[in-house]
């Protein structure tokens, strides 16, 4: 996945690993690695997951290339799904 670049990207201090949820330049979603069939199973497959592990906390990683409109689809999933805090990966800006 190719990365959004950020100037205040860090590796952060995790205490648990995330579960992540991925999605692909050609917007395929995978949440840890299991693929999901679209944008509709995945606020019932997060529901699920977080009754299973309710401390688990999930992160977003999504290729730069994802449609913003894509992009609304699965943040009002996550939302649906009650996941409140989200980070996402992105890679330090190059400064050249």
């Amino acid at each position: 996945i190719n990365l959004p670049e950020a100037k205040t990207a860090n590796q952060g201090a995790n205490n648990q690993e995330p579960l992540v949820l991925a999605i692909t330049p050609d917007e395929k979603l995978y949440l840890g690695d299991k693929q999901l069939a679209g944008v509709d199973q995945l606020a019932s497959e997060l529901k699920a997951h977080q009754e299973k592990s309710p401390n688990q906390p999930v992160a977003m990683s999504a290729s730069k290339e994802v449609s913003f409109g894509f992009l609304v689809q699965v943040l009002d999933a996550l939302k649906q799904a009650g996941i409140k805090n989200l980070p996402a990966f992105t890679q330090p800006k190059d400064t050249k």
